[in-house]
C-alpha cells in the first residue's frame, strides 16, 4: 500500500484483478463525475425556469435530459477532427 510502488493517481493503485475495482474505474466513476459537472448548470437552469414560472417536474426534467443530449451531440460532432 505505501512505497514506491504507489502511483500518484488514486485510479492507478486499485487492483486490476478485482472485476468490480474494474467497473467503477471504467464505468461509475466517469458518470458521477459528469453528474457533479452538470450539477450547477442545472441548478442554474431549474432557477430560472422557476422564476419564469416553469414549476412543473417534466419540464425540469426535459431540460435536463436536453442538456444531457446536447452535450452528446456536441461531442459527436465536434471530437471528428
Amino acid at each position: 500500500m505505501y512505497g514506491e510502488e504507489v502511483q500518484s493517481p488514486i485510479t492507478l493503485n486499485l487492483p486490476t484483478h478485482n472485476v468490480s475495482a474494474v467497473i467503477a474505474t471504467t464505468i461509475v466513476s466517469p458518470l458521477t463525475k459528469y453528474a457533479l459537472i452538470l450539477s450547477p448548470i442545472m441548478e442554474a437552469i431549474n432557477t430560472r425556469l422557476i422564476q419564469a414560472n416553469y414549476k412543473r417536474r417534466s419540464v425540469r426534467m426535459l431540460t435536463g435530459t436536453g442538456l444531457v443530449l446536447g452535450t452528446i451531440l456536441i461531442v459527436l460532432v465536434v471530437t471528428k477532427y
